[in-house]
């Protein structure tokens, strides 16, 4: 549900993190809409929000700020916007849920999100992937550590990684990577 002081649903030492990294002109795309997105809106430019569950959109529609740009996407309008960005992003957000989307396909992979993100995208200053370690979302690189996502993703060896990780949490917690 959404509230009217919204957090994002990251683990919660990740948020102030989070943050202390974020500026007023970041423009930020939010794979996932939700709290993620209000909250996003209050500390950055401009926030594009992408959802696929059509309730969900409905919800975060009726409480949209002025500086977010909601979009209703099937899994391949997600694909479509991170391969043919529409904007520079300063922050890239990957959170969807794994489901089935209203419009009867299935959401892709956060693996496959953050392949797109990573080779597609050249200012991104912070990326945020919420239940890391899951390995059902993030397939073949669930567990690996910073440095070994670094030598995955080689346009990822200037950025640090920070885990915040929580049990009970879905999948570990939470993953920053912050560019240096």
């Amino acid at each position: 549900m959404l509230n009217q002081n919204p957090l994002p649903w990251y683990t919660p030492p990740s948020i102030p993190f989070l943050e202390s990294h974020l500026n007023s002109d970041h423009v930020v795309l939010d794979v996932g809409s939700g709290n993620s997105t209000l909250w996003y809106a209050k500390q950055t430019k401009f926030v594009h929000a992408i959802e696929t569950e059509v309730n969900w959109y409905e919800e975060i529609k009726n409480n949209q700020p002025n500086n977010v740009q909601l979009d209703f996407k099937t899994r391949a309008g997600i694909i479509e916007a991170l391969t043919n960005p529409i904007m520079d992003y300063n922050v890239i957000s990957i959170d969807p849920m794994e489901r089935e989307s209203s419009m009867g396909d299935t959401v892709t992979s956060r693996k496959c999100m953050l392949d797109l993100a990573v080779n597609n995208f050249d200012n991104v200053d912070v990326y945020v992937l919420d239940n890391w370690g899951e390995k059902y979302w993030f397939h073949d690189i669930h567990d690996f550590t910073g440095d070994q996502m670094k030598e995955y993703y080689p346009k990822l060896k200037d950025y640090v990684v920070y885990d915040f990780l929580q049990g009970g949490w879905m999948g570990l917690g939470t993953r920053l990577l912050i560019k240096a």
